[in-house]
């Protein structure tokens, strides 16, 4: 009842925004439900202040202003919140914010087409030993686009991007987008969350992120089509192919977890074998690039040593 209620509260917060660009940099507050929240944003403070009125729970702010940040005065910081009822302990909850707005939920206005969404963060991981008994910070980042014809918004680009190694200092992030057409969009979307595990969450859990930032610019006449890509074996060990590579492509990248860059491949057939020999375990992402250098696909593997 309380997760369907939860669910109710957050999908009806996103219909009475204004669109706006959100601040990137975190530099600006305002006093509101639940506590400070960052102007702009969709904060939990505010979701789980309505959700402790109807349940009678307490939870403590899940959104801070987070300091010293990677440039300014704040970062923001998300964590997961222990709720308290009649004194007893309750569920722990994760901390989000949403850079969304409109009556149609579709973000905040933007109508570039960006490589990918860089910034810093932060991670302390709240749970210990192996999945599932730690926590995954996520991030995830539309692009879409209303039609007119079908009265609905298409989907152009999108990213998922998860954490869940401890990052003590300011680490550097880079989320490569996924396009799936040659659309330009009109709005964009992001969505950052302390935890996104299924099951439980852990109390000591936080994510900061500060500096967040579209960069690049993927062609916008490339309307490929990619859905012939295949990419294995993954889980990898000594090697990745990646098979059925478009003319197009140039380059292949490939950044670990963090988004920065550990190996880059210049493409001479449709067929590639990638060495993962150097690689330690872990999540990679690779990108196929053209000759100009835009991003037009991006696929997650996993490396097991």
């Amino acid at each position: 009842m309380k997760k369907l209620l939860l669910s109710y509260l957050l999908f009806t917060m996103t219909f009475c925004l204004n669109a706006q660009i959100p601040n990137p940099g975190f530099e600006t507050w305002a006093v509101g439900m639940g506590g400070d929240n960052p102007a702009d944003w969709v904060s939990s403070n505010a979701a789980y202040a309505i959700f402790d009125a109807f349940t009678g729970t307490s939870h403590p702010p899940s959104v801070i202003k987070e300091t010293p940040a990677y440039a300014g005065s704040y970062a923001v910081k998300v964590k997961n919140t222990v709720g308290t009822f009649m004194g007893v302990t309750a569920d722990t909850l994760p901390g989000f914010v949403l850079a969304m707005s409109g009556t149609d939920s579709e973000g905040f206005p933007y109508t570039s087409r960006p490589a990918a969404l860089t910034g810093y963060y932060k991670f302390v991981q709240g749970g210990t030993g192996a999945f599932p008994n730690i926590d995954t910070a996520v991030i995830l980042i539309g692009l879409s686009k209303w039609n007119t014809t079908n009265d609905s918004r298409d989907s152009i680009a999108g990213a998922y991007f998860t954490i869940y190694q401890n990052a003590s200092s300011y680490t550097a992030l880079n989320i490569p987008l996924f396009y799936l057409n040659g659309l330009t969009p009109d709005s964009a979307r992001i969505f950052i969350f302390s935890s996104f595990t299924s099951g439980k969450s852990f109390p000591n859990t936080a994510l900061a992120i500060d500096a967040l930032a579209f960069t690049g610019t993927t062609g916008i006449n490339h309307p490929i089509s990619f859905s012939g890509i295949q990419t294995y074996p993954n889980p990898a060990k000594d090697y990745i192919d990646i098979n059925n590579i478009p003319l197009e492509i140039s380059i292949i990248e490939i950044r670990d977890f963090t988004g920065r860059k550990i190996k880059t491949t210049a493409v001479n057939s449709a067929l590639m074998k990638i060495s993962t020999l150097e690689f330690t375990s872990g999540i990679y992402h690779y990108s196929l690039l053209d000759r100009e250098g835009n991003i037009l696909f991006t696929e997650k593997f996993v490396v097991n040593q």
